[in-house]
């Protein structure tokens, strides 16, 4: 599998996958610094760009990989209830429905996002017709109990729902 980690952070996503024996062929972020500190965690460098503008361009990049996971998780702090002095849930959505968006012009074989389980963000997504699961990592060996909304291609949302709290 070939995997697209897009607001790819430090490469934690990335690390995951990699061992899970998945290729990354694709890493973006948009700070340069910590963009340093991805390349330290992994043997390719990802590229530095701002993500949330025209999505024609990527979309056509990326659909020229073959057995492409199209991973995304975009900002959370301007939706997360823990900011409560910039929280902007508009301004936190707009880089959800660019990464939604796309999703479905690039129709990847698999695709998952990752992001805090907001109410506004709930609605969207349920207006969307996506299923989602909201997960406790301590579930999944995470030492920290923090949930997380984990959505995607359907079967991963299903497999997610099964291993609550197992």
């Amino acid at each position: 599998m070939k995997v697209c980690d897009l607001f790819a952070g430090a490469g934690g996503f990335s690390t995951g996958v990699t061992q899970a024996g998945a290729e990354v062929v694709l890493a973006i972020e948009a700070d340069a610094d910590i963009a340093r500190i991805y390349m330290l965690n992994h043997d390719h460098a990802p590229r530095v760009e701002t993500l949330g503008g025209d999505v024609d361009a990527l979309a056509q990049e990326l659909a020229r990989i073959d057995e492409l996971h199209l991973h995304g998780s975009p900002p959370c702090q301007r939706l997360s209830q823990a900011n409560q002095k910039t929280r902007d849930t508009t301004e936190g959505l707009r880089l959800v429905i660019w990464y939604l968006d796309l999703v479905k012009m690039v129709k990847p074989r698999t695709w998952s996002m990752e992001q805090v389980p907001a109410a506004p963000l709930k609605a969207l997504l349920r207006e969307r017709g996506i299923p989602f699961a909201i997960v406790d990592t301590s579930d999944f060996g995470v030492p920290q109990r923090r949930t997380r909304l984990v959505t995607g291609s359907p079967f991963i949302v299903s497999a997610l729902e099964k291993r609550k709290g197992s």
